[in-house]
C-alpha cells in the first residue's frame, strides 16, 4: 500500500465515501491516482459510478494514524 493509498483509504475510512473527484482533492492526488489506487486495493475500497466508499468504518473514537489497524467490516 503506497503512502496516497493509505491516505485515501483512511479519509475514505472516516468519511464514508465521496465522488473520486473529492477523493483526489481531500487527499491532494489526481483523479488518475485515485482509480489506480482503486484497482490496487480491490475488495478494501470500491467505486460505484464514480463514488468511492471503503468497505470498513472507523469508529469515531479512533484516531485516523490508528484507523488502518482498528476498522471493523460494514
Amino acid at each position: 500500500m503506497t503512502p496516497a493509498d493509505q491516505s485515501m483509504a483512511e479519509t475514505l475510512a472516516t468519511d464514508g465515501g465521496m465522488r473520486a473527484e473529492q477523493l483526489a482533492d481531500a487527499t491532494d492526488t489526481s483523479q488518475s491516482t485515485v482509480y489506480r489506487m482503486l484497482q490496487r486495493l480491490e475488495g478494501i475500497v470500491t467505486s460505484d459510478d464514480g463514488h468511492v466508499r471503503s468497505t470498513f468504518r472507523v469508529s469515531s473514537s479512533c484516531s485516523r494514524r490508528d484507523s488502518i489497524h482498528t476498522h471493523r467490516p460494514l
